[in-house]
């Protein structure tokens, strides 16, 4: 699987469970915990995702609330 496609795939997983670990994303998608670090570090300089400790949630970094 290619590192844009994993990444996506890791974006959805975090849209749909708002939070997930270094080790399920792993096991879901087949891969080693460290080429999931690799994406997270990536994701997270881009802005897309935010490192917690053994794990990720969305970045909301960008995003507006308009309140009526």
């Amino acid at each position: 699987m290619k590192a844009n496609t994993r990444q996506n795939r890791i974006l959805q997983v975090l849209a749909s469970r708002e939070e997930a670990t270094v080790e399920a994303l792993a096991g879901l998608l087949r891969v080693s915990a460290m080429t999931i670090r690799r994406d997270l570090t990536r994701l997270e300089h881009a802005g897309r995702v935010r490192r917690t400790h053994g794990g990720a949630t969305l970045s909301w970094a960008g995003v507006v609330e308009f309140s009526f």
